[in-house]
């Protein structure tokens, strides 16, 4: 099965069980979940973070592109 890859807005991390991470990048620090959807693994990163407290302008979309690259996304 293919690991899957979703930026998330809001609250798609709430419906999803699973493992919160903190992924380090050459661009920053990246939160995520690590879940299961229908028998696939899945990563999901909140751009706003999981407290919605990162403003659209200053969403760090260089390390969350990289942080999916480097767990196989």
């Amino acid at each position: 099965m293919a690991r899957l890859g979703v930026v998330a807005g809001s609250g798609l991390e709430g419906l999803l069980g699973g493992d919160r991470l903190r992924l380090r990048t050459p661009y920053g620090q990246v939160e995520a979940l690590k879940a299961s959807l229908r028998g696939r693994e899945v990563l999901v990163v909140p751009r706003h973070g999981f407290e919605h407290t990162v403003p659209p302008h200053k969403v760090n979309y260089r390390a969350n592109l990289y942080a999916m690259r480097e767990v196989g996304v």
